[in-house]
């Protein structure tokens, strides 16, 4: 397997592993993997375009706007027409949504610091700082496609999520 490819099969592992660890907390709040991952989504940017949400979580639209509905109807999402573009709907989070994320982000910080209670934290510093320069070397590649024309490139790359 090439190095990049061991990288991502090894934060593929990693993502699994901690998604199952904490899997009862989701749930506990009521929430699929999808719709946590949509919220996690919309907490870090701010608002979404619901297009490209979809397509950046690779969620069939008829499924997709059904699991918005939920979450609207729950109060965690409010649907916004985009004043750029009418044809468009931006989803913003709620208090609601804001409070309870920042919770769970309390207990999966805590959850994971019980995991890697045995990691020295210089390690896990130079690990963050590793994995940093290798997704901005990765993001100013432009390797593969020309990702300022890419949506899901362009919404991934801008708000909070550098």
């Amino acid at each position: 397997m090439g190095t990049m490819l061991e990288i991502i099969e090894i934060i593929r592992k990693i993502e699994i592993f901690f998604f199952h660890s904490v899997r009862p907390t989701i749930q506990e709040q009521g929430f699929s993997k999808t719709e946590m991952m949509i919220l996690m989504s919309v907490y870090h940017k701010k608002a979404f375009r619901m297009t490209d949400l979809a397509k950046m979580t690779d969620v069939p639209a008829s499924t997709f706007t059904g699991i918005i509905d939920r979450l609207v109807a729950r109060n965690f999402l409010i649907r916004v027409n985009d004043p750029e573009d009418r044809r468009s709907v931006l989803l913003h989070g709620t208090e609601k949504m804001q409070d309870t994320l920042a919770q769970m982000h309390a207990m999966f910080d805590a959850k994971l610091a019980e995991i890697l209670k045995p990691v020295p934290q210089e390690l896990i510093t130079q690990t963050i700082e590793n994995l940093n320069s290798i997704y901005n070397i990765v993001k100013e590649s432009r390797t593969g496609h020309a990702q300022n024309e890419c949506e899901n490139c362009k919404n991934l790359y801008k708000g909070g999520e550098d």
